[in-house]
């Protein structure tokens, strides 16, 4: 069964009063793959790291980003990838709720690295994970300015120890949409739904 794991994987957008800042970057972001085939004891998956900007920030994404694959129960680093921007779209938030008054532009840029790499079944299983600097500024639950705070996206290929086919595994995908502002004190919902291509318990 597929296990992902992400640290800043949603992210709402409370933006009233919002200003602008020259520090601001990463956003948001997520890692998922799929496994494609077996061949000679390697499993090949096609991985993708997707990261959010927000529109004009006067920043660039990284290009390439790093993506490193650790050993997912004794954290020895086995490669680093550097992977180049294989897409990018811009996404709008055009209808805002009423509750905002003079509502801002909600406006995000979206970078895709796409790779496939080859590893051998282990016992352990592995983890993908990309790191990146820096996170958008202006973030107040941060213990120093998030300017000098990144974030790490990861995503877990199961080992042979979880599950003797663990390692075909292919994650799970959220598919709800990417932006929502939120306005304090109003209730909201928000979808979290994820397809899983094995058809696993989500």
């Amino acid at each position: 069964m597929g296990v992902i794991k992400k640290y800043g994987w949603v992210i709402f957008f409370l933006m009233l009063g919002f200003q602008n800042a020259k520090a601001d970057h990463i956003t948001g972001g997520e890692i998922f793959y799929r496994h494609i085939g077996t061949t000679n004891g390697l499993n090949t998956y096609s991985v993708t790291m997707k990261l959010f900007m927000r529109c004009n920030s006067g920043r660039n994404f990284q290009d390439p980003a790093i993506v490193s694959i650790f050993n997912r129960e004794t954290t020895a680093r086995i490669i680093d990838l550097n992977v180049q921007i294989s897409s990018r779209e811009t996404i709008r938030l055009d209808t805002i709720d009423p509750c905002i008054g003079n509502p801002p532009s909600v406006c995000y840029e979206i970078a895709y690295y796409d790779f496939t790499i080859s590893l051998p079944a282990n016992p352990q299983g592995y983890m993908i994970v990309g790191q990146v600097n820096f996170r958008i500024s202006g973030i107040t639950n941060l213990v120093s300015a998030s300017t000098n705070i990144g974030a790490t996206y990861t995503a877990e290929i199961p080992g042979t120890v979880d599950n003797a086919n663990g390692p075909v595994n292919s994650s799970a995908r959220f598919t709800a949409n990417d932006l929502v502002v939120v306005c304090a004190d109003n209730p909201f919902r928000y979808s979290f739904a994820a397809e899983d291509e094995d058809n696993d318990e989500l």
